[in-house]
């Protein structure tokens, strides 16, 4: 027993004895069974194109295979520990499984070492010369080469420094490039500085400069990219010490961190611009006839804007001087008749312009009549027969009135009197017409108007027939009672008539379902047919009549926003309503003035706060006979919304209305439907950044919006009311009084205008929502737009834009960059790549493959905020996974994304 034991044990020590010599006999260390290759030491630019640090077939094929010293060919390797920089340099433990004797494993390791090797040239351009209106970019100025190993990641950024100088060369810019090798710099040291007399040739920016870094050695100052070859030849850095040898300029010790500063020069010989436009006459309206001249300009220069000498002149007397270009107001007071203004503008390098134009000062101001407050006239008797008004009717009595008759008192006038003339009210007056032939047809109260004219020509005024220029006129009114003594009009009796006419818009629509009320004895009333015509038949004749049309409805009808930007720009003096009908309808509180109460009262109805006006019906109507003596001013007297007949004695009698709808300035509704403005392909976004509201949480909320070339915006906002409490509203553009809050249905309206063209930050929120969040809740969850009580809509280029509500993704705590994952992602054709910036700053977006290789790359200067690039695949010419990254010079992040072959 004790024997068998004994050889048992001298077997088990003689095959341990010889696993023991095959580990240690040769001198190589290794466990057991598995031998692993000898480590190994590699540059980074001796790797492979398309090396995959977890490829193990790869890994073999560069740095050997493991070995099994117990059973050929029984080893495993297995997932390696990568612990490469994002430069691909640092160390790769290769890990190895060999089978033992024992029915287990035993292992073993490799090191891989990969060191750095930088190898990149960068190319730093000569001085540039411009001329001044060609920026840099727009001019292509030569810009730095960089050509880099997969070993390298260069950054540029570039700063621009301008300088005036004041004279024939007008402006230098200083561009500084630097340029940093992230995997080559440590992160502290100062740039090494490129001088601009490298050839030390005394003629500094003459030529470009190269910077060649090789692995073997620092760097190499040269002529070109090649430090090898003859250019420069030995000892042409004569006045240097030392002297150059063959091939280069001289050597530097690199920190990876590399600086530059180009000069360009921009030569002016542009003159500055003088804009204006030819005015309009100006219109006097005084007793010392003469008027206010107000003439806008702007001056701008393209190298100079700031150093611009200005004078203005008028008839030739100087009259204001300006020391910067910039938009300008030419004004005094002067006579009728015409003058001339000249502007002289002259740039900081002595380019000059002179810009000329006349412009006249007209005649606006009408004379005043004075009537005496009514008079008597009595009918004679005229011979048998006798037509004396000549409208075909026998006239048994008559009596001729002159208008000197009626004429108070004669009054004066800038540019002369031409005469006075009478009409009966209604009719259009005639400058010509110096009496009235009163019959038996004008018994009883005659309204009369007696019109004073002028010897002005004045191209604005609209004359009663409607045409524009002529005289001014003004008129007063009175009456003539008309009677008759000791006879008797030879009358037929009483017979039966009707009164028929139609009701239409300014712009000629027949008007339907509009209440006409007859009124007399006995009242009667009846809607206009679908064209707005109406007609009373069979009604006694030699009776009064009144013809009264009235409609209350659709309050909302034909408004938009549009009318409100007319509105007020007739209430800022910016744009005027010169349509009386218009002006009538933009008195949307009937005051008979057009004041900021009617716009209040118009953004009111137009958001849905008011359903209707409130001291105004939704349509108004005018005599469409009667005469405005000033279209201008339709509440100089008050017009007629009725028409009255006094004792009808023709059969046929007309009487037609001109339809009002009172807040449509624009002229834009249409009978029997709602007229839509139409929209453009404008559109316009208020933003907000999305973000998760913790119950209780207090947040004040910006709302951004790009103003752009906006003039006015409307919207109402819908909050979910039991998820969310409004604190308060707060903006630095928005008036206070243009927020309307209703809390009990969680609605926010909006009105908003920037009709005087204020400048408007983008980067400034619209408004600020301060919100408590009574549960947790997205934002994007709890608001939206409501169009049910405002159409969101902005009047942006002139074009009706629409409005979106759109939410952006929460920017981070620490306010550092963010990059997003692109989307979609993986994809084939096209993807997006969005970042966002807490400040405007210089940033390179770069695509690597997996073995550090560039194949796409942008720089730029970015604003604060978001920012997204689409990219196709095509520009990639590669597919499987790709590495991009953002860099800044603080900042620098990266992501995977997948291109689909």
């Amino acid at each position: 027993m004790k024997k068998h034991f004994y050889c048992l044990f001298l077997a088990f020590f003689l095959i341990s004895s010889w696993h023991i010599v095959s580990a240690f006999g040769n001198g190589e260390i290794y466990s057991g069974c598995c031998k692993p290759p000898q480590d190994k030491w590699v540059g980074c630019d001796q790797l492979p194109y398309n090396f995959d640090p977890k490829n193990t077939y790869q890994l073999q094929s560069l740095f050997g295979k493991a070995e099994n010293k117990c059973y050929a060919g029984l080893v495993v390797e297995l997932t390696p520990s990568v612990y490469l920089n994002s430069c691909g340099i640092g160390t790769i433990v290769r890990k190895f499984q060999a089978s033992n004797n024992y029915g287990s494993y035993d292992y073993c390791e490799q090191t891989v070492t990969i060191e750095g090797a930088f190898d990149y040239k960068l190319r730093f351009p000569a001085d540039e010369e411009l001329t001044c209106g060609e920026s840099p970019a727009s001019a292509n100025p030569r810009d730095i080469i960089i050509e880099e190993s997969a070993c390298d990641l260069l950054v540029v950024s570039i700063q621009d420094h301008f300088f005036s100088t004041g004279t024939g060369q007008c402006g230098k810019i200083f561009r500084t490039f630097r340029v940093i090798n992230w995997c080559e710099y440590d992160g502290e040291s100062q740039p090494v500085i490129i001088d601009r007399d490298e050839d030390c040739d005394g003629k500094p920016g003459d030529e470009d400069v190269w910077v060649i870094r090789r692995p073997e050695y620092h760097a190499y100052v040269d002529r070109d990219d090649n430090e090898k070859n003859t250019n420069p030849k030995a000892g042409e850095r004569r006045t240097c010490s030392p002297s150059n040898p063959k091939g280069y300029w001289r050597t530097a010790y690199s920190k990876g961190f590399w600086q530059y500063t180009q000069h360009i020069k921009i030569g002016d010989n542009v003159a500055p611009t003088i804009s204006t436009t030819q005015p309009q006459p100006f219109c006097s309206i005084n007793n010392n006839c003469d008027a206010l001249v107000e003439i806008p300009f702007s001056v701008d220069d393209i190298c100079t804007p700031n150093d611009i000498k200005i004078k203005v002149f008028f008839d030739g007397q100087k009259t204001a001087e300006f020391s910067k270009g910039g938009s300008y107001t030419a004004s005094g007071r002067y006579k009728l008749g015409t003058h001339e203004l000249e502007i002289h503008a002259t740039d900081g390098c002595g380019n000059s312009t002179v810009k000329k134009l006349s412009f006249t000062v007209i005649d606006c101001k009408a004379p005043a009549p004075i009537c005496l407050s009514g008079i008597t006239a009595t009918l004679m008797p005229t011979p048998p027969d006798t037509d004396a008004d000549g409208d075909g009717d026998i006239d048994p009595a008559a009596m001729e009135v002159w208008v000197s008759d009626i004429l108070k008192s004669q009054t004066s006038d800038c540019s002369g009197l031409a005469g006075y003339s009478i009409n009966r009210v209604g009719e259009t007056p005639d400058i010509n017409k110096k009496s009235l032939v009163l019959t038996c047809d004008d018994l009883g109260t005659l309204d009369i108007g007696v019109y004073a004219w002028d010897n002005a020509y004045n191209p604005q005024a609209i004359q009663p027939d409607s045409s524009v220029g002529g005289p001014n006129y003004t008129h007063c009114k009175t009456y003539i009672l008309v009677q008759i003594n000791n006879n008797r009009c030879d009358l037929a009796g009483p017979g039966i008539g009707s009164i028929s006419g139609s009701v239409h818009t300014e712009g000629n629509y027949g008007l339907k379902d509009v209440n006409i009320m007859l009124v007399s004895n006995d009242s009667a009333f009846l809607l206009t047919e679908q064209s707005g015509s109406y007609r009373f038949d069979s009604i006694p004749m030699l009776a009064d009549y009144k013809v009264v049309p009235s409609l209350n409805s659709n309050t909302r009808e034909g408004i938009s926003l549009v009318d409100l930007i007319l509105l007020q720009k007739h209430v800022l003096g910016i744009e005027l309503i010169r349509s009386p009908y218009r002006l009538i309808a933009a008195d949307i509180n009937r005051d008979g003035r057009i004041d900021n109460d009617d716009v209040i009262e118009l953004r009111n109805v137009l958001i849905g706060v008011q359903s209707e006006f409130t001291a105004n019906n939704s349509w108004r109507f005018v005599d469409a006979s009667y005469f405005f003596p000033n279209p201008l001013d339709p509440w100089q007297e008050e017009f007629p919304e009725y028409i009255s007949i006094a004792r009808m004695n023709n059969a046929e009698n007309y009487g037609d209305f001109v339809a009002i709808k009172i807040g449509d300035i624009n002229g834009s509704v249409v009978a029997d439907r709602l007229s839509i403005e139409s929209r453009s392909n404008e559109h316009l976004n208020l933003n907000i950044v999305n973000q998760l509201l913790t119950s209780g949480a207090i947040v004040k909320i910006p709302v951004f919006a790009d103003l752009t070339n906006v003039e006015a915006l409307q919207f109402s906002l819908q909050y979910n009311s039991e998820k969310l409490d409004l604190k308060g509203i707060e903006s630095d553009i928005i008036e206070s009084h243009n927020i309307i809050r209703q809390d009990a249905f969680g609605l926010i309206h909006i009105s908003w205008d920037n009709l005087e063209k204020a400048p408007i930050d983008k980067d400034q929120p619209l408004f600020y929502l301060i919100l408590q969040a009574n549960e947790s809740v997205n934002l994007d969850q709890a608001i939206r737009l409501n169009a049910r009580w405002a159409a969101p809509a902005a009047y942006k280029n002139e074009n009706i834009a629409t409005v979106h509500l759109s939410f952006e993704q929460y920017a981070t705590e620490n306010n550092a960059p963010i990059l997003y994952q692109n989307a979609p992602n993986p994809f084939q054709s096209e993807t997006t790549i969005a970042f966002e910036l807490p400040e405007a700053t210089a940033a390179t977006l770069r695509i690597h493959d997996l073995n550090g290789k560039e194949i796409w790359r942008f720089d730029g200067y970015f604003n604060k905020g978001y920012h997204q690039m689409k990219l196709h695949q095509e520009k990639l010419n590669a597919h499987g996974v790709l590495i991009y990254s953002l860099e800044t010079n603080l900042y620098k992040a990266m992501k995977k994304m997948i291109v689909l072959p």
